[in-house]
């Protein structure tokens, strides 16, 4: 994929773009897989993790809104609480993203596949360690 829009710019458009970076690796696996003229099986990948991508930042978004729309009466707590829900919504996805990965690596068996994929897998498995394996995500609240 040469030239396209991220689904995460939806952030920005919703006025929350300043929670992009704690989400950017949901759109890394987009930007490694192959471009210009994917095969049949990539291109279905694409698709998949797009959409992935486009419903967890749906799933994300109204979370984000109404913690800012709270966020004066709760002296911001009401956003330092939600960024742990978000995050996990986008790790969710993440392991999602990563099987589709796995699914598309199995039907092509191309080592170029392989290092894509382990370098579009890396990001997810840092996250527990940004995280903090003591910052378990609370239950999310819908």
């Amino acid at each position: 994929m040469n030239e396209f829009t991220s689904p995460l710019s939806a952030l920005g458009g919703a006025g929350i773009g300043w929670f992009t970076p704690y989400v950017s690796f949901l759109k890394q696996p987009l930007t490694r897989l192959p471009g210009g003229n994917p095969g049949e099986a990539a291109a279905h990948v694409i698709d998949i993790v797009t959409q992935l991508v486009i419903e967890a930042v749906g799933k994300i978004v109204p979370i984000m809104s109404q913690a800012m729309a709270r966020a004066a009466a709760t002296f911001g707590q009401s956003i330092v609480e939600a960024i742990p829900v978000c995050v996990q919504i986008a790790v969710e996805h993440g392991q999602k993203i990563l099987a589709e990965l796995a699914v598309l690596l199995s039907s092509t068996g191309t080592r170029d596949m392989a290092v894509r994929e382990e370098s579009a897998a890396q990001p997810i498995t840092l996250i527990p360690a940004t995280i903090g394996p003591d910052q378990a995500p609370p239950a999310r609240r819908c």
